[in-house]
């Protein structure tokens, strides 16, 4: 029986050649599309979402260009419902190294983050150094990649080296940071407390 009807189908096919090619191609189109579409929303879904304690945390983000105000996570942290509380302050601008007069990097994407940021993202992996570094202000922790651009290599001697952040904010090198393995919306060149 089951012959049969793929004796009819083939007939049919052979019959009626535009209907049988206009349906396959718009099967195979609604197929493909599909099959985007579902991996696109699967990829996007994906972000952020290997963190520690990943359901407990939350973001709070503005779109004015001085961002959240200081106040705003001091306030934050006197409500017994956040057990913990960080802000990020995004910045772009020029990274110079002071031993070597012409090497600029423009557009450096940097963050800065206060002393609980590694409590909360806590899955970050210190190639050098450790998160406690960043309870000290004028430190900055790089990402392997930004390491490798600005010194030429990634690993325990950077430690100790100086940088300069715009024209006059000078920090020092107290970190490097291992890539993530996940898909995350931080990727920041580096990280400088306060």
């Amino acid at each position: 029986m089951l012959k049969n009807f793929f004796k009819i189908a083939v007939r049919q096919f052979i019959k009626n050649k535009w209907y049988t090619a206009i349906h396959l191609v718009g099967l195979t189109l609604g197929l493909a599309t599909s099959l985007v579409i579902f991996s696109l929303v699967k990829f996007e879904l994906s972000y952020d979402r290997d963190w520690d304690g990943v359901e407990q945390i939350h973001q709070i983000a503005t779109t004015s260009s001085n961002g959240i105000p200081n106040p705003a996570t001091s306030t934050l942290r006197e409500f017994p419902e956040f057990s913990n509380v960080t802000s990020v302050y995004t910045l772009d601008g020029v990274v110079f190294l002071p031993s070597t007069e012409n090497l600029v990097f423009p557009n450096q994407n940097l963050a800065i983050v206060d002393s609980s940021f590694f409590d909360i993202f806590s899955n970050w992996k210190f190639i050098a150094g450790s998160a406690t570094c960043t309870e000290v202000p004028g430190q900055v922790i790089l990402t392997s990649a930004s390491a490798q651009r600005y010194f030429g290599s990634a690993d325990a001697s950077l430690l100790g080296n100086q940088m300069y952040y715009g024209d006059s904010v000078l920090l020092t090198v107290a970190g490097v940071l291992a890539p993530l393995e996940f898909n995350s919306d931080f990727i920041f060149d580096g990280y400088i407390s306060y």
